[in-house]
C-alpha cells in the first residue's frame, strides 16, 4: 500500500519470503595443521519466511513520469534450516520510477538492495548476514 503526496510516499507492505537455498563457497572455522587448511564445511542452508516492510520515496521531479528514491525497513520472520533466529530485520534502499502520475492507475518499478542486520543461522549453524537484490514492478490504483 502506498500513502502518495506530490513529492513523496509512504509504503507498507507484506508478503513471503519463497525458500531459497543459500550456498557460500568461502569455507568457515578453519584450522591450520602443519601447513594444510582444515575446514569443517561450507555455509549451506535454506531460508524462506514471512516479511513485511515500511519505507518512504521521494519523487524526483513533478513530472508524469517521475522516477524516486527511497528506503526503509523489512522486519520479517525467518526459518533457516537451523530452527534458530526467527526474527530479523533488514534495511534497505531503492530506486524506481512511476508512471502515469496523473492516472489513477499507476504502474511501477524499483531496484532495491536489502542488507540484513540480524544474523542468520543455517543448517550448519553457521551465521550469515545476507545482502538481497530485488526488482519489482507493480501496479497501483
Amino acid at each position: 500500500m502506498r500513502m502518495e503526496s506530490d513529492r513523496f510516499f509512504i509504503e507498507f507492505g507484506a508478503g513471503i519470503i519463497i525458500p531459497t537455498n543459500t550456498n557460500d563457497s568461502y569455507s568457515y572455522d578453519c584450522s591450520y595443521n602443519g601447513g594444510t587448511e582444515d575446514c569443517s564445511g561450507n555455509n549451506q542452508g535454506r531460508i524462506g519466511g514471512l516479511a513485511s516492510e515500511i519505507g518512504g520515496s521521494y519523487f524526483l521531479t513533478d513530472s508524469n513520469i517521475a522516477p524516486y528514491v527511497g528506503g526503509g525497513l523489512m522486519p520479517r520472520l525467518v526459518f533457516s534450516g537451523s530452527g534458530d533466529d526467527v526474527a530479523n530485520l533488514a534495511v534497505y534502499a531503492q530506486l524506481g520510477v512511476t508512471l502515469p502520475r496523473d492516472s489513477s492507475t499507476r504502474f511501477y518499478v524499483d531496484a532495491r538492495i536489502a542488507q540484513n542486520v540480524l544474523q542468520i543461522h543455517l543448517d550448519n549453524d553457521k551465521a550469515v548476514l545476507p545482502t538481497e537484490i530485488s526488482l519489482q514492478a507493480g501496479v497501483g490504483w
